[in-house]
Order: C-alpha cells, then sequence, then structure tokens
C-alpha cells in the first residue's frame, strides 16, 4: 500500500514539473497547491489568478507583503501556465499557475536569493506562496457565490 501510494504521489508531482517545464525547482520544494476551479473556463481562471495579482490590501499589516515594492506581479504566461514573480528585498520568488480542467495549481517555480537546492529552501517560502494561494481560492470562491460574468 505504501509503494502505491508514494508512485500516486510522485505521479503528481511529476505531472506538476512537466506542466511548467521552465521551472527550476525540484518536485521537493515546489509545494503544489490545487485550487478546485473545474466549474470556470480558462479564460475566468486567468481572470481569477490576475485578480489576485492585481489585489492591493487597503489596511497595511506589520509585515505587508503587498506593498509595492513586495507585491506579486504578472510576468508571463505560456501554454496555460501564469507566472507570478514577487521581490521582497534582496529576494526573488516565482510561483506557476497551472491552468486546467481540475482548477488552478500552483508551485514554487524559481528562485533567487532563497537559499535554493534541490531539497531544501527559505523557511518563509511556504508562507509567502501560502499567501497567494489563499488569495487566488477567495477569488474563485467570490466568483462561485457572485457568478462571474463571461
Amino acid at each position: 500500500m505504501k509503494f502505491l501510494i508514494g508512485v500516486l504521489v510522485a505521479t503528481i508531482f511529476s505531472a506538476q514539473a512537466m506542466a511548467a517545464p521552465q521551472c527550476t525547482t525540484t518536485e521537493v520544494i515546489q509545494f503544489p497547491y490545487t485550487i478546485p476551479a473545474s466549474e470556470f473556463t480558462a479564460e475566468q481562471q486567468r481572470r481569477i489568478v490576475e485578480a489576485a495579482v492585481y489585489y492591493k490590501r487597503t489596511e497595511p499589516k506589520w509585515d505587508d507583503y503587498l506593498s509595492p515594492s513586495n507585491a506579486w506581479k504578472y510576468e508571463r504566461e505560456s501554454d496555460g501556465v501564469i507566472y507570478i514573480g514577487m521581490n521582497r528585498r534582496s529576494h526573488y520568488l516565482q510561483i506557476a499557475a497551472t491552468l486546467s480542467d481540475a482548477g488552478i495549481t500552483t508551485i514554487v517555480c524559481d528562485s533567487s536569493d532563497l537559499k535554493q537546492k534541490e531539497t531544501s529552501i527559505h523557511k518563509k517560502v511556504p508562507g509567502w506562496k501560502d499567501t497567494l494561494d489563499k488569495e487566488i481560492a477567495l477569488r474563485a470562491q467570490r466568483a462561485l457565490q457572485m457568478g462571474m460574468p463571461e
């Protein structure tokens, strides 16, 4: 049973890596997360991701990740994958958001000055990525509740 689960997990991680071939991270540090969004077309999924990336918080927090210098920024799109980047001081983090029938899947794609190795990365990366994942999920939930224009 453990072997079967291991093969399933490896297959899922390999599928994520193939979905964003331009990524330099290994499967161990990609932290894949899928936001269920199968109810939406690819264009609607794209708009959900863009809304999350361009969202500006009105009340700053003590550690405001969305200040102009630390905001997530749309970088490019290629073959159903949206690349989103963030600069935090001297650090750079890139997330790949893959749009598919299953939903929107995000992975850590690339980094600079974040102690990236084959099996490890800076301890704050999962938290920064989680902030973006939560915003995308919130946007998808709101679009479901309120209806998204075609």
